[in-house]
């Protein structure tokens, strides 16, 4: 049995922790790996952090939004984050819009349509003033699950930058109106 929530920006120092834990499992689920990027928005993959840890992209992220899922026994198990009001080059046509930076689950608990959940609480159930018309996000060409998933969902394919994160992969922008 789990729970989801609308966290809003983490405030807790037990929240930040979990979601910090949560970055480290999932690093290397990334391309480029977390550890290597400064940010969940970054414009280029070119040149590595070095780093072990996500540090410099959590330190960006946990001033994000968040979604979460815990277990029973109220462990984070799941988040997902996004930037409220976002805009950039590749999706100016959408406007401000709740742009979703980042999905982690723990491995243990992938496949019990945890990330579906907290889609669903970015698309339609955040608070009245911080709904926007559009749900936006972007992920690499390799990435399979998330393909299918925002297929699945109704997302649109609205910009892709060839070999943007190395040579064969693609960074591939999406987006859904959802009001």
């Amino acid at each position: 049995m789990y729970t989801t929530e609308y966290l809003g920006t983490p405030e807790r120092q037990e929240d930040l922790d979990a979601i910090f834990d949560l970055l480290c499992a999932c690093d290397h689920d990334f391309v480029p790996p977390l550890s290597q990027r400064t940010s969940s928005f970054q414009k280029s993959f070119e040149a590595p952090l070095g780093q072990d840890k996500p540090y410099a992209y959590f330190e960006v992220m946990k001033s994000q939004r968040f979604a979460v899922a815990r277990d029973e026994s109220g462990r984070m198990v799941a988040f997902l984050t996004f930037r409220p009001r976002y805009t950039c080059p590749e999706l100016a046509r959408f406007g401000e819009n709740n742009y979703m930076t980042t999905a982690c689950v723990y491995p243990e608990h992938r496949g019990q349509g945890l990330v579906s959940r907290l889609y669903d609480i970015v698309e339609r159930g955040l608070p009245e003033d911080q709904q926007t018309d559009y749900v936006t996000t972007r992920t690499w060409s390799t990435n399979a699950v998330q393909l299918h998933a925002f297929g699945k969902r109704g997302y649109e394919i609205v910009a892709v930058l060839k070999d943007d994160r190395g040579p064969g992969v693609d960074t591939i922008y999406y987006a859904k109106k959802v009001r």
